[in-house]
């Protein structure tokens, strides 16, 4: 029973809250919004999304692998099969 009334407080916490709780987790709720909408929607969340963004490799070639691709000069050969 205590597992299940943890779960459904969990999943929706405002039946279980008074009135002053209620308050307090909307204004949490609106705060956090707010603090979103400045940061989402600013001058310079362009910029900092576009430096988030994870930057393609430059060495990723399109073509068949040549020999100036290969890199058996960079590894020297032991013999081993493994």
């Amino acid at each position: 029973m205590a597992a299940k009334v943890l779960r459904e407080f969990a999943q929706d916490p405002f039946p279980y809250l008074d009135e002053a709780g209620k308050k307090k987790m909307k204004d949490a709720q609106s705060g956090l919004w707010r603090k979103f909408t400045d940061l989402a929607f600013d001058e310079s969340a362009e910029s900092r999304w576009q430096e988030s963004r994870p930057v393609e490799a430059d060495n990723i070639d399109v073509g068949p692998a040549t020999e100036t691709g290969w890199q058996s000069d960079l590894i020297e050969a032991s013999g081993d099969p493994f």
